[in-house]
């Protein structure tokens, strides 16, 4: 049996059990779970009954990962259509995930509009734009020219928040090089009185999206 006849099969017994699953999806850079059920199964594709919050996260990614205990791991799968007068969704192309679930659940947000971030690295200095911030560290859109970032590289970061300025020293996480600029990732997660104010900062961020999702 392959591995999408598997994961149908097994959403199956969900359905005749009664049974509901979780979907994941980020939305604005924050880890949006809510309950679904399955309405019907049709071949291939699955229609759920969603929360009215996941089908605004669904128009906008595209696809959703599914949690449940009887199916074997976590299933990425593909959104077909979406009704929201009838809240549901009809999933296709599913496929067992290789996404590491623990970093997606991680408390990530966006800025509600541009922050600037001032990177100091290998005695230069260049300007940012902060792409997400969680407890542990900050995505940061780069342009192609300047500082050239490298993995595990030493940083300092200064940005403002709404609520704080940040001065912190950092590492470099990741690099990844796109057409004309690069997006990089820097930790700061061994610096506490940083992580207390970005954890003010979140918390105000997070009520702000999770009212944007009430309000769609």
């Amino acid at each position: 049996m392959k591995r999408s006849e598997q994961i149908i099969a097994d959403l199956g017994q969900i359905a005749s059990v009664n049974v509901e699953v979780e979907l994941l999806n980020l939305y604005r850079g924050l880890p949006i779970v809510h309950k679904a059920s399955i309405a019907k199964i049709e071949g291939g594709m699955v229609t759920f009954r969603v929360h009215k919050h996941q089908l605004v996260c669904l128009d906008a990614e595209k696809q959703t990962v599914i949690l449940s205990e009887i199916l074997q791991e976590a299933v990425g799968a593909s959104v077909v259509a979406l009704d929201k007068q009838t809240s549901t969704a009809d999933l296709t192309n599913f496929v067992y995930t290789a996404q590491k679930l623990g970093e997606r659940m991680m408390v990530r947000v966006e800025p509600k509009g541009s922050i600037s971030v001032e990177v100091a690295a290998d005695g230069g200095k260049a300007v940012a734009a902060l792409a997400d911030i969680s407890l542990n560290g900050v995505g940061l859109r780069m342009p192609g020219v300047g500082v050239r970032l490298k993995k595990k590289m030493p940083v300092k970061l200064t940005l403002q928040l709404p609520n704080a300025q940040i001065n912190a020293a950092g590492v470099v996480r990741y690099v990844k090089q796109d057409a004309d600029s690069f997006r990089a990732g820097v930790d700061f997660s061994q610096d506490v009185r940083v992580k207390a104010l970005v954890a003010q900062y979140i918390t105000g961020r997070r009520a702000e999206i999770l009212n944007e999702l009430d309000a769609a």
